[in-house]
């Protein structure tokens, strides 16, 4: 989702401070600088900069707001096992139909859409609200794992855009190693020679890391049966 559209939500719901996303660029679309890679933020534009398969894992002891590679959020999880939460923050349509990543402890949705699944006509793109269960969740999966608000926590969403939103949010609410992977689970849209666009580049599936297409119930949010428009 763009940038200013879940700003925008998290504004009218109350939870995000007036701060937008810290995204670079004009509007909707931008750049986030990762690893001294240039990662495209809006729906289309020129291909980012192919992931680094040589980076390394980041440092897990450093605090605030990590922006991450896929691959090093893989390298991340793979070294501290249950010393960190992976949690793929997309709704569960999402999973269902193009998977989650090995190894994620679970599926939290930081915005679910709206009764109905209605389409906002400006955008094209489905109404979502904030779910406000997000971070007592969280901070139950923390809990299970014997973690807390102090320990890493990595965010992973379609393309990033979420995920940025999230940890900012959770950086406000005292919790201090979020990572957030940056190229997300498929990666942003990268314009083809036709004029369409597809989500061939950077991500999760499009770096060779492993995922699944079967899906354990316990990893999965207990989505409300509906949110009132």
């Amino acid at each position: 989702m763009k940038p200013f559209l879940i700003a925008t939500l998290l504004l009218a719901s109350g939870g995000l401070a007036a701060a937008a996303p810290q995204v670079s660029g004009d509007g909707a679309c931008g750049t986030l600088a990762v690893d001294n890679e240039s990662f495209l933020t809006c729906e289309g534009g020129r291909a980012p900069a192919p992931v680094d398969d040589e980076a390394g894992a980041p440092d897990a002891g450093a605090t605030g707001i990590l922006p991450v590679t896929s691959r090093q959020a893989w390298k991340l999880k793979r070294d501290l096992g249950r010393r960190a939460l992976l949690v793929d923050i997309r709704e569960r349509a999402e999973v269902f139909y193009t998977g989650m990543p090995l190894g994620a402890d679970a599926n939290v949705p930081f915005l679910e859409p709206v009764a109905g699944f209605a389409v906002d006509n400006r955008t094209g793109e489905p109404e979502m609200t904030p779910n406000a269960g997000f971070l007592d969740r969280i901070d139950t999966l923390l809990e299970s794992a014997r973690l807390g608000r102090d320990d890493p926590v990595v965010l992973l969403c379609r393309s990033g855009e979420r995920s940025r939103v999230a940890a900012d949010m959770m950086r406000r609410s005292g919790y201090r190693q979020v990572f957030v992977v940056a190229d997300g689970f498929e990666g942003p849209l990268a314009a083809n020679a036709d004029g369409t666009f597809t989500r061939r580049e950077l991500g999760w599936k499009n770096a060779g890391l492993p995922w699944t297409a079967r899906l354990e119930p316990g990893w999965l949010h207990a989505q409300r049966p509906s949110v009132p428009r």
